[in-house]
């Protein structure tokens, strides 16, 4: 438990794990604080640090509360610091992540001062304004093969001369300051959301929102961000709650994708032309699915099922590791499709050469057609992928198709074409 800059614990032994300059992160906390005296096995002395938050903020381990804790050992950073001070004197550019770390959470993690720290480091010794752009990493289905993202450039954050003068007196304030204008200049190139529930919700207002016609990606990016913004004002100006009509519309909505997701349907399927398909019209669809995924079958069963297998397996297992050793993970879906990559560079061209080597073993073909066969397989490989992926899109359309069979699905389905106009209505108002 925390009691001011005070650590103290129970049943610890902070003489064996910890010593001067360690971090201390005290339980899901997305901070570590840096230990100034280990003073017995049972307390420690915390420091404050320019631009990081106080342990006199934190809400974890309030006096009282006890709670696990996480070591970091102290590394030096002086030289890093150096080396990419002097890279940005020389007018080189730094790609930096400021919340220090890989999550899957919805909103922002508290930024690291790295940030401030060079920024200023670069202004005081070689008298260089460095101007931090931010950089939007926005991820539809990212954590699966083949999703997408969307990367945005904020508008650049200098060092302005009033905030140079704070610096020259307090150094903590001036990070402070500059971290809160980095913070502000990501929060303008992302999509954020206090909670998973939350983010759905405005999604959803911007599907219902967005006029007919096809919209770019950077388009619906742009729409849910200024709804995000928007909710976010919406929900600081009625902290007790959002008026009677706003709570109403919102528990409507929420209604409304809760029965998309009871059915597995998409917003744009809920129209007529999806309601009320034809039977010649089912058919083409069944067929054009069934005739597409045979052809991607040949090439994607052989070449990229067992590789894609193992290594969904084997991904899920390493998630489950890292969501075990971290505090700011919700489901660690942050990691699963790099797992997946470093799986399959390895296990990709393994698997090709084998088939080649059983084929040089257990067939009389000519080498040169045996190496040959091997290097078409990335082809092969590839055409099997945009087969399975043009295949799937047909899959999702056919789901309502074929639901309509069920008499309690057609009651479900005939009302949700009318709420959902009630509600593009009433949102569009």
């Amino acid at each position: 438990t925390f009691e001011g800059l005070n650590v103290i614990g129970k049943g610890t032994n902070f003489l064996t794990v910890l010593k001067k300059g360690d971090k201390i992160r005290p339980g899901r906390s997305a901070n570590a604080y840096r230990v100034v005296e280990v003073t017995s096995d049972t307390s420690a002395l915390l420091g404050e640090d320019f631009g990081e938050p106080s342990p006199t903020e934190e809400t974890y381990c309030i006096e009282g509360k006890y709670v696990e804790y996480d070591v970091f050992p102290y590394i030096f950073q002086g030289k890093m610091f150096e080396v990419v001070e002097a890279e940005l004197g020389q007018g080189n550019n730094l790609g930096i992540f400021p919340e220090g770390g890989s999550h899957d959470n919805t909103d922002l993690l508290p930024l690291k001062a790295g940030v401030s720290a060079i920024t200023f480091g670069v202004l005081e010794k070689f008298d260089i304004n460095v101007p931090i752009v931010p950089v939007g990493l926005n991820y539809f289905r990212g954590h699966r093969f083949r999703g997408r993202a969307v990367v945005e450039f904020g508008e650049p954050i200098r060092v302005t001369k009033s905030l140079q003068d704070t610096y020259k007196i307090s150094k903590r304030s001036a990070y402070r300051t500059l971290l809160s204008q980095v913070e502000d200049g990501m929060r303008s190139v992302l999509v954020t959301a206090p909670n998973y529930e939350e983010l759905k919700l405005i999604h959803t207002v911007r599907r219902l929102y967005q006029r007919a016609g096809s919209l770019s990606t950077y388009q619906k990016q742009d729409l849910s961000r200024r709804f995000a913004t928007a909710y976010r004002v919406l929900r600081e100006k009625y902290k007790d709650g959002l008026p009677d009509d706003l709570s109403e519309l919102q528990k409507r909505i929420e209604s409304y994708q809760d029965e998309l997701d009871k059915w597995g349907l998409r917003d744009y399927q809920v129209t007529t032309s999806l309601v009320d398909l034809s039977f010649s019209k089912v058919l083409y669809i069944f067929l054009h699915a069934f005739v597409v995924m045979t052809l991607a079958s040949i090439p994607s069963l052989i070449l990229n099922f067992p590789v894609g297998a193992a290594a969904r397996y084997w991904s899920i297992s390493e998630a489950k590791k890292d969501l075990q050793k971290s505090r700011v993970k919700v489901a660690a879906k942050d990691v699963l499709l790099s797992k997946k990559i470093t799986f399959s560079l390895v296990a990709v061209p393994v698997l090709w050469i084998t088939y080649a080597i059983l084929l040089f073993v257990f067939t009389k073909w000519e080498t040169r057609t045996i190496i040959l066969i091997l290097l078409c397989f990335p082809i092969f490989s590839y055409v099997g992928v945009m087969a399975v992926e043009a295949g799937m899109i047909d899959m999702k359309d056919l789901r309502p198709a074929f639901l309509r069979l069920l008499p309690n699905y057609r009651q479900h389905i005939s009302v949700l074409p009318g709420i959902r106009s009630q509600l593009q209505t009433e949102v569009r108002a």
